[in-house]
């Protein structure tokens, strides 16, 4: 089992369609079931709406049965989940997955995109199959959510790289990586101890340790020209966790930490309120409807760049370095129009 540790990045789902559907399986797998008024209560929808979230639910393949409800009316049928009864016990205790957990792993599956190039595609389409015959995940209507992939870094022809990487995480073996960086632009080949293989903003990484320094690197899938497998194993440290590498990063950069201070007008506050930019970040709201926000974090690029990209709708009030940096860019950016 390799170690994948994901950011998340551009993702655009119908979430309420998918939260109303989990509301709807909470009342259906009871033994009882529920009648088309409880799942509209439930849902907080119309009666009309829980129909056609029924009939949703069916095309995905979550299978349920309506009968006559003993509770009330004879012409008020009771909806209920077979799902449990499709398996045999040993199937059954072996899977032990309910609708919701099923419906969870078909959405999870989706955001595997970034894997789907023309060689690995057909890998991640017979995993989705295994799994619904299995009856473990359930078709789905490839119109209820979408996962955008805009931006994403074009994996073609780094196919078997991927692939000796996945291999490298999982057996624990040393690699001789040639590798072109970004910055200097230089190609080098060294060994590396691959630990975790990452995704950040629809890009794929590698958390490997140097053992000629001693030191962890972030390499990018896409900039590796060569992979070999060694013949040396090494052990991943107790201590060692992918997340808290990261941890007080504004992206991936780790550099000198900042207390950044920055006002954005009543135009963009909205933008800024609905996102959490930073764990530790603090939202000053001011008379006008503009906002004053406050943070703490490292990668200066990254944070630079986020910045920039509000234009006039944002004003950097501390750190001063921050400010005359933006202000620097913004002078340099004016002479390529002049």
């Amino acid at each position: 089992k390799f170690h994948m540790v994901y950011c998340m990045g551009e993702v655009v789902m119908r979430k309420d369609f998918s939260i109303k559907m989990l509301k709807a399986l909470e009342v259906i797998e009871r033994p009882q079931g529920a009648g088309i008024k409880e799942i509209a209560q439930k849902c907080e929808i119309s009666e009309r709406s829980a129909y056609r979230l029924l009939e949703a639910m069916e095309e995905m393949g979550i299978p349920l049965i309506n009968e006559q409800n003993p509770y009330g009316s004879t012409n008020q049928k009771r909806w209920k989940s077979i799902a449990r009864q499709s398996h045999t016990p040993e199937i059954q205790k072996l899977i032990a997955l309910d609708n919701k957990e099923r419906l969870i792993i078909s959405l999870a599956l989706d955001n595997m995109k970034l894997f789907e190039t023309e060689a690995l595609s057909d890998r991640i389409n017979s995993i989705k199959e295994k799994l619904v015959q299995k009856r473990i995940t359930t078709v789905k209507n490839s119109t209820d959510f979408l996962v955008s992939m805009k931006g994403k870094k074009d994996y073609t022809g780094k196919e078997d790289i991927i692939q000796t990487i996945l291999t490298a995480v999982d057996k624990k073996t040393q690699c001789s990586v040639t590798y072109s960086a970004a910055c200097s632009g230089e190609t080098k080949t060294y060994t590396i101890e691959p630990y975790t293989l990452m995704e950040y903003n629809n890009g794929l990484y590698i958390i490997c340790l140097i053992p000629k320094y001693e030191t962890t690197r972030l390499l990018a899938v896409d900039r590796i020209q060569k992979l070999e497998i060694l013949q040396s194993v090494f052990i991943i440290p107790e201590t060692y966790n992918p997340a808290d590498l990261f941890s007080g990063t504004f992206g991936i950069i780790k550099d000198t930490p900042m207390n950044i201070v920055l006002h954005f007008s009543h135009k963009t506050a909205i933008y800024i309120r609905e996102r959490i930019i930073a764990d530790n970040q603090i939202i000053e709201e001011l008379d006008d409807g503009s906002i004053i926000l406050k943070f703490h974090a490292c990668g200066k690029p990254e944070i630079k760049s986020w910045i920039l990209g509000f234009g006039s709708e944002v004003t950097v009030l501390e750190p001063e370095d921050l400010k005359e940096e933006i202000k620097h860019d913004i002078e340099n950016m004016k002479k390529n129009y002049q």
